[in-house]
């Protein structure tokens, strides 16, 4: 494994995360150290900082139940007692609920982000209405500070959202199915575009159908067993979410239902809907809806596990 397979992966982002907090809980320490050593240098202040990293060590282990979410709680509660202790105004360390703001949104998504603001939202108000109270009053550059915060918080979930609709187009747009090794549905249809009229005009059988594994979360196994089964000539796609399409060129009903009884018995099990088209003036989206539509047949019934879709009378 390379090492940008292994940042990619969960437990790059679990070691990523806790070499994050160790640097930040560092820099926090020091700067307590160097601004009031009078309360850092002291027992309870190195029991706090220790204590804080054996807690995140200890999370690091699989068989804590909701590990992610206590960290998270863990993190709010050392930023808040960060920044009720620092002693300077504006404190600096408000610049930690930004960085949280940061890897939630970059590492989790917009929803995540979402609740993380709220979250540091509230401890702000809660920080604003102690400190109002005590010696050492948020004043003018304290609010400067917490508006450029918000400003930046504002602008990340537009970026966050801009960045999610750019994924997305990207994914519409690509010509391979990252998940199954087929070509996207999108390209499907492009392909149908020249590949439908061929077969119109040699007057050839074309074979469509669409498969869906028994087991959903098993969709890429069996794209990878069909990809074994299927002749060059033959064309695969991610249909949906849950279903591959196969294009049989040159392929009678019956080959076709031969081929797929024998793709069942040797990989994993899937339920099907197939039709055999011969000079069909339907679009393939009509025809891929109708198929996904009689599938519903099967789905669940292991003893009828393929059903045929009937071409309508008048486009053969």
């Amino acid at each position: 494994m390379t090492f940008s397979d292994r940042l990619a992966s969960e437990t790059g982002l679990v070691a990523l995360r806790s070499l994050a907090r160790l640097l930040f809980a560092v820099l926090v320490f020091n700067y307590f150290l160097a601004s009031t050593p009078e309360h850092a240098n002291t027992l309870p202040g190195h029991a706090v900082f220790w204590g804080y990293l054996v807690a995140h060590g200890l999370l690091l282990a699989r068989w804590i139940p909701g590990r992610e979410a206590l960290a998270l709680l863990l993190d709010a509660i050392a930023i808040t007692l960060s920044v009720a202790l620092d002693p300077a105004s504006p404190p600096p360390t408000l610049a930690l609920f930004l960085i949280s703001l940061l890897s939630a949104g970059m590492l989790r998504g917009l929803g995540h982000f979402f609740v993380m603001l709220v979250a540091n939202g509230a401890l702000i108000a809660l920080l604003y209405a102690m400190r109002r109270d005590g010696d050492s009053p948020f004043g003018l550059s304290t609010a400067f500070l917490l508006t450029v915060i918000t400003a930046c918080a504002g602008y990340l979930v537009v970026l966050l959202y801009r960045n999610k609709l750019m994924t997305r187009k990207a994914q519409a747009a690509t010509w391979r199915d990252p998940q199954t090794g087929f070509i996207s549905h999108q390209a499907l249809i492009a392909t149908a575009g020249w590949l439908l009229p061929l077969h119109d005009r040699l007057a050839a059988s074309l074979t469509l159908a669409l498969v869906r594994p028994a087991n959903l979360n098993q969709l890429p196994a069996l794209a990878d067993q069909l990809a074994t089964r299927l002749r060059k000539s033959d064309v695969a796609a991610r249909y949906d979410k849950e279903m591959i399409a196969l294009l049989l060129p040159c392929t009678a009903q019956t080959a076709a239902e031969n081929l797929l009884t024998d793709m069942r018995q040797q990989s994993l099990p899937f339920y099907a809907s197939m039709i055999t088209l011969t000079n069909d003036q339907r679009g393939l989206e009509d025809t891929l809806q109708q198929l996904h539509q009689q599938l519903g047949r099967a789905i669940g019934n292991p003893e009828h596990w393929l059903v045929h879709a009937i071409q309508p009378a008048g486009n053969h």
